[in-house]
């Protein structure tokens, strides 16, 4: 196996960990790649010394964030983290070259990712930021037999069914979402 089974054990009983192996429990399995991704991110930090600027400069920007300085919408306009985040994929990259083993965890970050960018645009009503994160969500839905859940992303002729008004509405004020 991966080791996921492993290390989620510490944190969580036996019988929650296979619940969530088997796609139940929503909430725990999102905290737990969470947690997880957090605790690759730092053996990541104390293992390759090139991706810890990168990391101190998106804690700069972290802590304005925690301290209500900066909205996450301005954070992510900071010129700082933009000039920062192509250089941690670049390190990233580094660190997927490594080996076997680094290649898979880093997929794992960039699935960890993937999802916790579409509950964001879930809750938020983004509803550009959902169909990226949905059609990128395509080939897991695919891959893992959820037939239904890839028909139901293909929302191409949407448009076709709204008004201009009701179109306004569902991608510009997040009527696609219940809030």
């Amino acid at each position: 196996g991966s080791g996921l089974e492993d290390l989620w054990g510490t944190v969580y009983g036996k019988a929650t960990v296979s619940h969530m192996m088997n796609g139940h429990a929503y909430d725990r399995c999102l905290r737990a790649f969470t947690l997880t991704a957090a605790a690759l991110m730092n053996i990541a930090r104390e293992q390759f010394p090139d991706i810890q600027h990168c990391f101190g400069q998106i804690d700069e920007v972290s802590k304005h964030i925690i301290s209500k300085e900066m909205s996450i919408e301005d954070a992510l306009k900071n010129p700082l983290l933009l000039e920062t985040l192509p250089q941690l994929d670049a390190c990233i990259k580094t660190i997927e070259k490594t080996s076997r083993t680094a290649k898979l965890w880093v997929q794992l970050l960039h699935t960890i990712d993937l999802a916790l960018k579409f509950v964001y645009a879930e809750r938020t009503g983004d509803w550009i930021m959902h169909l990226k994160c949905t059609t990128e969500m395509l080939p897991y839905f695919h891959a893992s037999g959820h037939l239904p859940y890839a028909k139901s992303a293909h929302m191409t002729k949407i448009s076709d069914k709204l008004s201009e008004k009701e179109m306004d509405l569902f991608i510009n004020k997040g009527y696609f979402t219940v809030k």
